[in-house]
């Protein structure tokens, strides 16, 4: 009953999600500016990406940060179309213009994506097609996650850097990076998220060292392509 309840109420919240990242893409386009995506994807990889496109496998990870984690500042010497919005995230700049309109499933989500952030998890009880558990490497609290897709791909063990969005009982995966990491990281990881530096995920330092140890994995990917 419980299974059954529980794969209910993850369609009833996916029904009210799917489709918002339109409506912010259009936010970005008409207000920040057109250079907005190229300049938060080289602060999104520090630099080291290139210039975006949208076959890029972190695609999925970017857009989310860029819709609720990045915010435009002078000190950046960015250009907005709309000289309010600075200091302003995109989903918050949404959520401001469009919230009465928005379905209040769909509100109370978009609203907790800006109160939570990416991180480094452990995954266990996996169930393909249904979900699993996630322990966070960082503080040790664990949750269901409610998910169809990335479950058939992770493996009890494995280490994934995601971000998760606890709502109505649940937890939904709002992104997730494209590579998992062996179980044989998490000494590692939990060792190095006891640094003072890494213990705001706000600040970035959790995003900063996901690309540090998946590069060494994406530069032997290319290669095979190549």
């Amino acid at each position: 009953m419980r299974a059954r309840q529980t794969y209910q109420l993850w369609h009833r919240i996916r029904r009210a999600v799917d489709g918002y990242a339109f409506g912010i893409v259009r936010l970005i386009g008409e207000s920040y500016g057109r250079d907005t995506v190229q300049q938060a994807w080289q602060e999104f990889t520090s630099g080291a990406g290139g210039a975006f496109r949208g076959d890029d496998p972190h695609t999925e990870l970017f857009f989310s940060w860029l819709f609720h984690r990045w915010s435009p500042t002078r000190e950046k010497g960015i250009r907005l179309m709309d000289r309010s919005l600075f200091g302003v995230s995109p989903t918050r700049a949404y959520l401001n213009r469009s919230s009465p309109q928005l379905n209040p499933l769909l509100r109370r989500y978009l609203e907790t994506c800006l109160v939570t952030s990416p991180g480094f998890y452990e995954v266990f009880n996996c169930e393909p097609h249904v979900g699993f558990r996630a322990r966070d490497v960082m503080t040790g609290v664990e949750c269901e996650v409610s998910e169809e897709l990335a479950s058939t791909s992770l493996n009890n063990g494995d280490i994934m850097f995601a971000h998760l969005v606890p709502l109505e009982g649940t937890t939904m995966l709002e992104a997730i990076s494209p590579l998992s990491f062996p179980p044989v990281f998490k000494r590692h990881l939990s060792r190095l998220c006891r640094k003072k530096e890494l213990v705001d995920p706000r600040a970035g330092g959790l995003r900063k060292l996901y690309f540090t140890l998946a590069r060494p994995e994406l530069s032997r990917s290319t290669a095979r392509v190549n």
